[in-house]
């Protein structure tokens, strides 16, 4: 299956968060905040959903989106290795109106994948999780990866603020 190449990007992450009587509950496929950019366009075009390839993880709470019909049986989109160059960066915005937050985010994704979260606190981005080089038969070899029991649940409270919060995730 390694030569399946294929770009498959779960936004497969729910976010709970609670401050006061709040409770803010998204999810990848939604079509609410999300939007994907594919460089070097600088465009935002929304996300579509796709069919996950059959040895992927699946959850209750989220699709599995990129940024065309990339998905099993789909176009082949060729791997980067270039830390600078993503295939594509998708995007959830959401907003908080406490200053006192807590949350996480559950991330999956074919084939790697960086996690970044931008808001006041963090103007220019703080790195929530490093993309993963190493390969396997199916996708990235361990978290952030699309095989059953290998996304990613980061903690998010550390770096949520009042205001807007956007989750962008570089694809290569």
């Amino acid at each position: 299956m390694k030569n399946f190449k294929l770009l498959w990007v779960l936004f497969a992450f729910t976010l709970v968060l609670s401050a006061s009587a709040t409770t803010i509950d998204f999810q990848s496929g939604d079509g609410s905040g999300e939007w994907v950019v594919v460089p070097p366009s600088i465009t935002q075009q929304p996300t579509v959903v796709i069919t996950p390839h059959p040895a992927w993880d699946t959850m209750v709470d989220g699709k599995w989106v990129s940024f065309d019909q990339t998905g099993y049986n789909g176009s082949v989109v060729s791997n980067t290795t270039d830390v600078n160059s993503p295939t594509a960066v998708f995007y959830e915005e959401f907003y908080l109106p406490y200053a006192i937050n807590s949350g996480s985010a559950t991330f999956g994704a074919d084939d790697t994948m960086a996690v970044y979260i931008f808001n006041v606190l963090n103007p220019t981005g703080a790195l929530l999780k490093a993309a993963n080089w190493v390969q396997d038969g199916a996708c990235a070899d361990g978290p952030i990866a699309c095989e059953p029991g290998e996304f990613e649940v980061i903690n998010l409270t550390p770096y949520l603020s009042q205001g807007t919060n956007i989750l962008a995730m570089k694809t290569y």
